[in-house]
């Protein structure tokens, strides 16, 4: 049987370097898309450490050109895809209203968030329809987040961007169906990622507050967002649907 891989972007650290683990793990070789060159070869070097076959690649996604270097990449080391996992995105950071009103914030999310995606699926999806040919499934997920249907993270740009991520998957879902790829989301909130606690390294009460809004009464580990990613991944009749991994909060009123 021919060999699983997996493109996942946003790889050399936090919820993506967590997902590089998960199908390392389950016996893939391993694409790693990331801007942040530095995190992305750490990563890489973890990965072989422990045997798995890795490969790296600096891109940025929002760039339709340095997305074909990837599918350079996979084509010529594969000839197909089994699995694409687009999770890199970022959140902008600052008081949620002066950000949502700066078009260059918005432009820029935007950019990342939902272009990233789209030129990733457009890029790889004929690698991952010759995964049919070695007798697999192939598979797209995308990292949405609860934002999408709250219109919280942060700003609106930032919700906008998952908004469209989670109607993307679901028409590509529609369209795609009937060549055998199957897309799914997962949409995640409070996550403990370095990020996270970066951003509330000075305010301890903070981050407290935030826990409490779960009602698990805990924030959410990276390892949990990549389960789901993987079960998502794995060949079944679950297609176009977006699971939401909340602890609970969207039970508050």
């Amino acid at each position: 049987m021919a060999k699983k891989n997996v493109v996942i972007t946003g790889g050399a650290k936090g919820i993506g370097k967590a997902i590089c683990e998960k199908f390392a793990k389950e016996g893939y070789d391993i694409i790693i898309v990331d801007f942040d060159e530095a995190g992305m070869l750490e990563t890489k070097k973890e990965l072989e450490s422990n045997g798995t076959v890795a490969h790296a690649v600096k891109c940025d996604i929002s760039n339709l050109d340095n997305v074909k270097e990837v599918a350079k990449l996979v084509e010529k080391e594969y000839g197909y895809l089994t699995t694409l996992v687009n999770n890199a995105a970022i959140a902008p950071g600052g008081d949620p209203k002066e950000i949502s009103l700066d078009p260059a914030v918005f432009a820029r999310t935007m950019n990342i968030n939902v272009n990233g995606p789209y030129n990733m699926i457009i890029s790889l999806i004929d690698l991952l329809l010759k995964a049919k040919d070695k007798d697999q499934v192939p598979s797209v997920v995308n990292v949405a987040s609860t934002a999408a249907f709250s219109g919280g993270g942060g700003s609106v740009a930032y919700a906008a961007s998952k908004g469209a991520v989670v109607s993307m998957t679901r028409s590509i879902a529609r369209f795609f169906g009937d060549t055998g790829l199957r897309i799914n989301a997962v949409a995640p909130t409070l996550i403990m990622t370095p990020l996270m606690a970066e951003r509330f390294k000075d305010d301890p009460q903070g981050l407290e507050d935030r826990k409490k809004t779960v009602p698990l009464g805990r924030f959410m580990d990276v390892t949990e967002v990549a389960d789901i990613v993987y079960f998502l991944n794995t060949p079944s009749f679950i297609h176009g649907e977006v699971v939401i991994a909340d602890g609970g909060r969207s039970l508050s009123v």
